[in-house]
């Protein structure tokens, strides 16, 4: 019997949890340690029926090619599930066997079919293209790495945890529908761009896989030092792949000129940092005020001079935010380990606390945010007030588009913007949360609001570069 794969990863992590939580150890080298391992992944196939376009496209194949793609995909498919339903019948037998077994012993009776399994799916990945090579013309073979690359774009980038980690360069190029000079002059960098990102991410994923075992025992013997230090190993890597991005884009961005270079990186930043390049809840305000048709010159002249004034401000904001972020998040999954430990010796909970310089960060673009909703009612009556997005009649005002921590967001409940909650990865990478599924990556690469997400009218053209490592 074949059985789907959703309700397998569901069965084999509740089997994997309660033999853990038996010997009272946190079940997942992810959870106690902070950051992804490769643990996640053992059980998502490498190839999908999605990935057909892939392989046509990056190896040109012929019409009687894809049928017998087809066949090696629904081979591999069925090879796969077999597995998944072996190592669901061998954690199904666990149940008994850890009984009076010490918490030493029980890690390795959990990891061995875990470890057996993700050789079996090595060998299952190796004959599947192995099989597909015999069935490939010689100029056809010419193109597997541009396939190999493609391939590794689709299923490793998206594996992000920081911010900008996921990002897809030739994707955001794509997506801007430039002309055919604007194309020719960056082309050189999208070419080297592919073939840099290429080699970070196989470095970056055979960190991660070699780090798992280590992250298995560190989480056996009870010892968050050697868990992080795994884990920092492998953040490492991800700041390399995130510095990638960072250098191709200043790259980019200088090739296309002040105007379509800013407006690059603009929307490179706002699929990095979704976070923070996101509609504010300021510039709805300002555009509502400057439609109406009942001003007078003189406060029209008045509110656009604020908004202009907003406009950087805000940018900065944003900017300053980022980059506390950028350096924030790389300590990510030692915070979290602590918050961990922290809670087992205490015994009550404890929740990994934002980074100091991240919270400042937030804290000051609401003030800005706050200051410049204040001067715009401070120009409006009453009545002009009512007709603002969230504020409502007048005795309301005063209170509208509050937060839950009563900083000012006068957008939010119809922009859904209010800034206080866990924050979203890469979700990251992200770089990258970071998704990953929209790729983590293109879920933390996405683009979330229009051009005023940095700013509205006016966007400073001359952004700031991020910094690379």
């Amino acid at each position: 019997m074949i059985y789907r794969l959703q309700p397998l990863r569901s069965t084999l992590a509740i089997g994997f949890t309660a033999a853990a939580l038996a010997f009272g150890f946190t079940p997942s080298a992810q959870a106690q340690f902070g950051g992804r391992s490769s643990l996640a992944s053992s059980f998502v196939p490498d190839f999908t029926p999605r990935d057909l376009v892939v392989f046509i496209d990056s190896l040109g194949l012929e019409e009687w090619q894809r049928p017998v793609l087809e066949v090696l995909l629904d081979d591999y498919s069925s090879g796969f599930n077999a597995g998944i339903e072996g190592v669901r019948g061998e954690m199904a037998s666990l149940k008994d066997k850890v009984s009076g077994v010490d918490a030493n012993s029980v890690m390795s009776l959990i990891t061995g079919p875990m470890e057996k399994w993700q050789t079996e799916k090595r060998v299952l990945r190796d004959d599947f293209l192995n099989n597909l090579k015999s069935q490939l013309s010689d100029q056809q073979l010419e193109q597997w790495p541009r396939l190999e690359r493609a391939l590794r774009r689709e299923k490793s980038l998206p594996m992000a945890e920081l911010s900008g980690e996921a990002v897809n360069l030739m994707g955001v190029a794509r997506d801007m529908q430039m002309g055919a000079l604007q194309i020719d002059a960056i082309q050189p960098m999208l070419d080297q761009y592919e073939l840099t990102l290429d080699v970070a991410l196989a470095d970056r994923d055979l960190t991660i896989e070699n780090a798992s075992k280590e992250l298995m025992q560190a989480m056996s013997a009870n010892d968050p030092q050697r868990g992080i230090t795994a884990q920092e190993r492998i953040m490492e890597k991800r700041i390399a792949v995130r510095a990638v991005q960072e250098n191709a884009t200043a790259q980019i961005k200088d090739a296309l000129g002040a105007d379509l270079g800013a407006q690059f990186e603009m929307k490179v930043l706002e699929r990095a940092f979704p976070q923070v390049f996101r509609p504010d809840p300021v510039t709805p305000l300002f555009e509502s005020a400057l439609s109406m048709t009942d001003l007078t010159a003189e406060k029209r002249a008045s509110i656009d001079s604020l908004f202009l004034e907003f406009v950087p401000q805000n940018f900065g904001a944003n900017m300053t935010l980022m980059q506390a972020m950028r350096i924030s998040e790389p300590q990510e999954p030692r915070r979290r380990t602590e918050a961990i430990q922290a809670r087992k010796q205490g015994g009550a909970t404890v929740r990994s606390a934002e980074a100091e310089g991240v919270a400042a960060a937030r804290d000051a673009r609401e003030a800005v945010w706050e200051k410049y909703r204040n001067k715009l009612y401070e120009l409006l009556s009453d009545e002009e007030r009512e007709n603002l997005p969230g504020v409502g009649k007048p005795d309301q005002a005063e209170t509208a588009g509050k937060t839950q921590t009563g900083r000012s967001s006068s957008a939010a409940t119809s922009l859904g913007a209010t800034d206080r909650g866990p924050a979203a990865k890469h979700g990251t990478p992200g770089l990258t949360g970071n998704n990953p599924k929209e790729t983590t990556g293109e879920k933390a690469s996405r683009t979330t609001g229009a051009d005023r997400s940095s700013g509205g009218r006016g966007v400073p053209s001359g952004a700031p570069r991020q910094a690379a490592d």
